[in-house]
């Protein structure tokens, strides 16, 4: 796994599954920050999540998408979880392309995030763990 560290189990248990994450760094681009998570919000919405939501507010399942994304803030940190490589892959792109200028960190296996982050025309840097 990248990223999400407490992971732990069979490979089966969370494959295919690639969850984003937004987020800003406190003093750097914190400030002003929050349309762009939000629109890091509207861009993954428009595909089929499997959840999404912000750790304040909370989640799909228990806050409306537009609730959510009302109430971002600039240090709201926001995911969304996919289980469709395809969509993922599209939404990579699309958010490439709409150059927030906030991180947005993909997580899963990290062959899998790879691959999905070089079909999308991103630089990957692999790093060999001991």
């Amino acid at each position: 796994m990248s990223h999400t560290l407490h992971r732990r189990g069979p490979r089966e248990t969370f494959d295919g599954e690639y969850i984003f994450l937004c987020m800003t760094a406190k003093g750097i681009n914190e400030v002003g920050s929050n349309k762009a998570i939000q629109e890091f919000l509207t861009i993954i919405n428009k595909y089929d999540l499997a959840n999404t939501g912000d750790m304040k507010t909370g989640n799909k399942f228990i806050v409306d998408r537009n609730e959510i994304i009302g109430k971002i803030q600039d240090t709201s940190i926001v995911q969304g979880v996919f289980t469709d490589k395809e969509q993922a892959k599209a939404a990579l792109k699309e958010l490439k392309e709409a150059d927030l200028g906030v991180s947005i960190v993909v997580t899963g296996i990290v062959d899998d995030v790879h691959k999905l982050a070089r079909a999308s025309d991103l630089n990957v840097i692999r790093l060999n763990i001991l």
